[in-house]
Parts: structure tokens; C-alpha cells; sequence
């Protein structure tokens, strides 16, 4: 958990463009928008968990 907020304080630059994007996406592509949720979600987890350890060489 640490190592996931370390991630985030890393990379939030990177998080407020995708941010900025879906809130774009769901105002003029709606459907596709509710894709991209659980992807963000799920990318976001797994980026922070297993490639930020990896990233920050801690096991």
C-alpha cells in the first residue's frame, strides 16, 4: 500500500491527463466512457502494485 502511494505521488501529473480525458470522453463519447472505468481502475491497481515495485525496487 505504501509503495502505491508513492507510485500516485509519483505519477499524478499522469493521472489528472487521463482524468482530464475521460471527462472529455463522457461528455461527447458516453458508451465508450463506461469501457474505460474499469480499465483505469484496473491498470491503475495493477501499475502501482507490481510495476511500481518494480519501478522503485522495492519487493
Amino acid at each position: 500500500m505504501e509503495n502505491l502511494l508513492e507510485f500516485y505521488k509519483r505519477t499524478w501529473w499522469m493521472w489528472l491527463v487521463f482524468i482530464i480525458l475521460f471527462v472529455v470522453l463522457a461528455l461527447y463519447v458516453m458508451p465508450l466512457f463506461w469501457f474505460f472505468i474499469p480499465g483505469l481502475i484496473g491498470y491503475s491497481i495493477y501499475f502501482g502494485a507490481v510495476r511500481g515495485s518494480e519501478i522503485s525496487g522495492k519487493p
